[in-house]
Order: structure tokens, then sequence, then C-alpha cells
């Protein structure tokens, strides 16, 4: 009972203010610690935060919409195109990601579309992603 009085719960209401998803690694560290040992809780809290780190790099937001929504001039052929960004940056586990979301919006409907991927917000890359892309998109 002495360990409990070490921990901050004034921190849950900021963690659930703040960022709702950051409360999960502090849920599995709090209960795990209580129920397996302390150490089992700390590892299983690490691993939980370092998955919350990695999933962004993993499945990347990518965002897919017609040109005619994003305000390019394309002189009235909008209709088959579809422009692509990525938000932050494409390292080797999201690559497949991308592919698939770009096949997936290419051979959407009836007519297959012409798709611009946009690298514009890309802030990092990692080689793999590079000579991938490369093979794919160019």
């Amino acid at each position: 009972m002495a360990v409990l009085d070490m921990i901050d719960f004034s921190m849950i209401k900021h963690l659930w203010v703040i960022n709702k998803i950051d409360l999960f690694p502090w849920i599995a560290t709090f209960f795990i610690s209580l129920f397996a040992g302390f150490e089992f809780g700390i590892l299983i809290g690490v691993a939980t935060s370092l998955l919350l780190l990695l999933y962004p790099w993993a499945r990347p937001a990518i965002k897919a919409r017609s040109v005619a929504e994003s305000k390019v001039e394309t002189h009235g052929c909008s209709d088959n195109i579809i422009l692509v960004s990525i938000p932050m940056g494409l390292m080797f586990p999201g690559v497949d990601h991308l592919r698939e979301k770009v096949e997936a919006k290419a051979l959407d409907g009836t007519s297959s579309k012409t798709v611009i991927v946009d690298f514009t917000h890309v802030v990092m890359m990692d080689y793999t992603a590079v000579i991938v892309s490369k093979a794919y998109y160019f």
C-alpha cells in the first residue's frame, strides 16, 4: 500500500483532457503492476508507449481526395484525378500502407483514375521508403 502513495492520480485528469490515448499506457502499467508485479507492469507500460509511438509510422494518416476538391488548376480534366498527400513522413513500415491506399483509390469505381502522390509535407523518409516509393511511383 505504500506504493499507492507514490502514484500521482491527478495525472489521470490531465491525460484525459490533453490526449486520451496517452491514458492507455498509464492504465496498463498501473493494473499490470498491481496484479502481476511491478517489474512486469513497467515492461508492459514501456511496450504500450512504444507501440503508440510507432503506430503512426506504420500506418501514416494518408489523405486522399479528388483534385476538384483541392482547388488545383486542371483545365477541365479533374474527374479522374486523385490527390494523395502524406502529412508527416514515410518510413519502411508505412510504404505498404501507402501502396494499398493508392491502389484502392486508383481502382475505385468503374473507371481507372490517375493518382498524384504529394510528398510536399513529408519531413522524413528512410532509405527503404525512398527505394520502394521510387519503384512504385516513378
